[in-house]
């Protein structure tokens, strides 16, 4: 029923941009559905465009929407964009962000470069729909970075002369704010029938059965049910996520090392980069036919992933902490190498428990985010750094944690200001206050954030008063410039 919908939309399609989005929980079959529907598509000469988050999870910036350009514009894997820079000059700037070609410094403002880049996508997609129907699938579309969300919504937004269809895939109570006119399918699980249907003919019908919670059966579990009993298992657990836990334990340890290699490096990884998160010693090709057969990997393109985001999920929970850590150090050094993204790198760093190189990391993944307008992944970047600096109170790596303290509480308190959270702004700015000094810059600063959350809350009487005593602070500790911002804005405040 779902594949006829999409059809239906597909075969439907005008000379305008139109959108439908599948809802389905992990292991549901959305992908499979996916699968099914572009393989219809190809068949008919549609362009097949696939995108979807970063190979580690990690919402490297813009590689939803890269990726996207990429596949209607006619890249090969590995070939350079520099050809897409004879592009028409409205799209340039965006290509520019997009693959990072726009300078640092760059006075423009994060709206004009989300304009920039949705001008970029507008006019990929027009230039590809002119040769033939475009069909264009996000899937985990709530996994996606931000900027590539957001580009994709502004997409949305207003018509566009395309012969286009865009199909989103993401989990449920993750919608994504699309206008309703372009509608959405939800995926239930198997009635009990249709599963036992499936057991029988993965031959596990005899030992092992299978109970309706009355929300139907997830198809991954049925499938998982089906490995687990070839591979002589019995009396599942009734939930997927215990039950991939389960087989993952039952490999033989060799495999269990190397598919913890791959979940931590992530996924459309080569063997030689994941050999170098093993000992030397390992027999890395044996172990991935194990995996292959289990079901748990597979090979695109001469690389190697997980077969499903869950699975890869279920495989880094269960890796002892210590393990973990080692595994993620390899893959930080392994990304120097290699040029990792620095928000992959910045997810290694943090994981690996390497404080010093993490809060740089992060301090830079946030400035970017700044430069964009991206609050949602500024803060969540200055929260981890946050909690980073408050582990090494007690850890001891740095040698001034408290110092990082104030600084990662200063920003993130006023980051928070500007997403209008001021509740959690005005706890962080505290907590940066009392490792402040009585006296200097960064109090004064303290003092002047936490005005303007009182600002922000309409409190003008109490802004008043945290202004006049940051002015005190910074008259006492010969801040010139900050006095001189400060007795503006306290003039701006009481006219």
């Amino acid at each position: 029923m779902e594949l006829a919908f999409l059809e239906t939309r597909r075969q439907a399609l005008a000379p305008t941009l139109d959108a439908v989005r599948v809802v389905g929980e992990p292991g549901s079959g959305r992908t499979r559905l996916l699968h099914e529907f572009l393989t219809a598509a190809r068949r008919d000469g549609d362009l097949v465009v696939v995108s979807g988050p970063d190979p580690q999870r990690a919402s490297v910036a813009y590689h939803a929407v890269r990726t996207t350009l990429r596949g209607l514009l006619g890249l090969s894997p590995g070939e350079p964009e520099d050809r897409l820079y004879k592009a028409a000059p409205a799209a340039r700037s965006g290509l520019e962000e997009v693959f990072g070609r726009s300078a640092r410094d760059s006075v423009r403002s994060g709206a004009a470069r989300r304009a920039a880049v949705v001008e970029t996508l507008r006019w990929a997609l027009t230039t590809a729909a002119a040769r033939t129907r475009v069909v264009l699938v996000l899937d985990d579309l709530d996994e996606i970075d931000v900027p590539s969300r957001n580009a994709f919504s502004d997409l949305l937004h207003e018509p566009l002369a395309a012969r286009a269809l865009i199909v989103a895939a993401h989990a449920p109570g993750r919608e994504p704010g699309w206008d309703a006119r372009f509608g959405h399918c939800v995926l239930g699980g198997l009635p009990e029938t249709a599963a036992s249907r499936l057991l029988r003919l993965g031959r596990a019908a005899e030992r092992v059965r299978v109970a309706d919670t009355g929300r139907g059966i997830l198809p991954m579990y049925v499938e998982q049910v089906v490995r687990y009993a070839l591979e002589g298992g019995s009396d599942p657990p009734a939930r997927l996520a215990d039950l991939i836990a389960l087989r993952v334990d039952n490999l033989e340890p060799r495999a269990r090392r190397v598919l913890q290699a791959i979940a931590v490096l992530g996924d459309r990884m080569l063997p030689d980069t994941i050999a170098e998160l093993l000992p030397k010693t390992e027999q890395l090709d044996a172990a991935i036919e194990a995996l292959l057969r289990a079901g748990m990997v597979e090979l695109v393109e001469g690389t190697i992933g997980t077969t499903h985001p869950l699975l890869r999920e279920i495989v880094i929970a269960g890796i002892p902490v210590a393990v973990k850590r080692e595994l993620h150090k390899k893959a930080l050094d392994a990304g120097d190498r290699l040029g990792f993204p620095l928000e992959v790198s910045a997810l290694h760093a943090c994981e690996a428990a390497e404080s010093f190189q993490a809060l740089w990391l992060l301090e830079q993944v946030a400035e970017r985010a700044a430069s964009r307008e991206d609050l949602e992944t500024e803060i969540l970047s200055l929260r981890r750094g946050l909690e980073i600096a408050r582990q090494e109170i007690a850890r001891g790596q740095l040698d001034d944690p408290l110092r990082a303290v104030l600084i990662f509480g200063q920003k993130l308190g006023a980051s928070l200001t500007r997403a209008g959270n001021f509740s959690d702004a005005e706890g962080v700015l505290r907590e940066a206050l009392d490792v402040a000094g009585p006296s200097g810059a960064d109090r004064a600063r303290l003092l002047s954030a936490l005005a303007h959350v009182a600002y922000g809350r309409r409190r003008a009487g109490e802004a008043l008063g945290y202004i006049e005593q940051a002015i005190e602070v910074a008259r006492r500790s010969g801040a010139h410039d900050l006095l001189s911002t400060l007795n503006d804005t306290r003039r701006t405040w009481a006219s």
